[in-house]
């Protein structure tokens, strides 16, 4: 029975949380895609496994993205949401293994997991923000909340980008990006849509 408005939702902890969840969760979507296709080539795949990478990722994204969107419905945005930054994990955990073992069944590890469950993650933003924060200032809150969520689409890649310029390596950066991807999954729990 809350009047949400862009002010009252501002000063609730869930708000903060989403922000948090969703800054972390383009964070890590951009992080290894803008990435992916450099570190492939620098271990030494053709150029053609790193460009069909990038591109079956995407396309395993629209069957994931309809499968996890209607699971949501069952099971939970919260429990979703995990599932998909389950998904980048594995993913960066699979190309800091390929650092070592360079091997093909790893790289189908890395675009399963990136585009059938990370990609996920769209599926459920709308509604997450929906089910906290319905009524009639949703879009200005959803768009307040996405602003967050964009400044980590930007975030990530550059990031990565230091560490590796740093470090000579994207060990650390793929580290980074299994660390940020729990933080996502931990700060959309603490939103608790399901709750509501």
């Amino acid at each position: 029975g809350t009047e949400w408005t862009l002010r009252r939702a501002v000063g609730t902890a869930r708000f903060w949380w989403i922000a948090l969840g969703y800054f972390c969760g383009l964070y890590i979507w951009y992080a290894v895609q803008v990435h992916q296709t450099k570190f492939l080539l620098d271990i030494g795949f053709s150029p053609g496994v790193a460009v069909w990478s990038l591109g079956a990722v995407s396309l395993l994204g629209i069957p994931g993205q309809i499968v996890l969107g209607h699971l949501s419905d069952r099971i939970g945005r919260e429990w979703v949401w995990a599932i998909s930054c389950l998904g980048f994990a594995i993913c960066f955990a699979a190309l800091v293994a390929l650092k070592y073992e360079p091997s093909l069944w790893l790289v189908y590890l890395m675009v399963f997991t990136q585009g059938a469950l990370g990609y996920g993650l769209t599926s459920v933003m709308g509604p997450v923000v929906l089910e906290i924060f319905q009524g009639k200032h949703y879009g200005s809150i959803f768009g307040t909340i996405m602003l967050a969520a964009l400044a980590g689409g930007a975030a990530g890649p550059w990031a990565t980008g230091v560490l590796h310029d740093f470090t000579g390596s994207y060990t650390i950066a793929f580290a980074a990006g299994i660390a940020v991807s729990l933080l996502s999954a931990i700060a959309i729990w603490q939103a608790s849509p399901g709750k509501v």
